[in-house]
């Protein structure tokens, strides 16, 4: 009679915490609950708002992560991609900084640039943009108005594989995201 399950379960193997699982386990990852969602635009917007006023002095970028805390350490809307919202106040400059998530921007209100390995890329509301492939500088700018964008990034998928290289500050190291801490922006 031979038997359905192993009879040993999973358990640790040494002090440093590698475990052996059996195979009945393996195909029976523990289900994480991820539910449908939604971010109504006008409360996000709202906050938004609230982080024009932080004025020339704050050099992060002010965005809210359309978060999924189904996702944890990831950081992501879904287990694979993350959206974000965010404002530019007008002639705001964001820091150089590069990584190796792909980012997709679509601009839904007012006008900018992108400035991307050196070249220059100019848009507005209505247009979308790949704007930072594969590790190259980049950073983006405001003209005379607010501009509201939507992104989204593979970065939960690359925390994942602990393949997200990301420099925030050219004068600062890169680091691993997820593997390492991150950065402080507003110094």
């Amino acid at each position: 009679n031979a038997q359905s399950a192993s009879p040993f379960g999973t358990f640790q193997l040494t002090e440093a915490g590698a475990f052996l699982m059996p195979y009945e386990r393996l195909i029976n990852a523990t289900a994480v609950a991820s539910n449908p969602l939604h971010w109504p635009w006008q409360r996000v917007r709202a906050e938004l708002d609230k982080l024009a006023a932080l004025g020339k002095d704050y050099v992060g970028r002010r965005l809210y992560l359309l978060y999924n805390p189904a996702t944890g350490r990831t950081n992501g809307t879904t287990q694979n991609f993350f959206t974000t919202m965010t404002i530019r106040p007008p002639r705001i400059v964001d820091r150089p900084h590069r990584h190796t998530s792909a980012v997709i921007n679509y601009y839904f209100a007012g006008s900018g640039r992108s400035t991307v390995e050196g070249k220059i890329y100019e848009w507005k509301a209505g247009d979308l943009m790949l704007s930072a492939p594969g590790w190259g500088i980049h950073n983006h700018a405001s003209y005379d108005e607010p501009v509201y964008e939507l992104t989204i990034q593979d970065q939960p998928l690359n925390i994942a594989m602990e393949s997200l290289l990301w420099q925030e500050s050219l004068q600062q190291p890169l680091k691993v995201l997820g593997t390492q801490a991150g950065f402080a922006t507003n110094l």
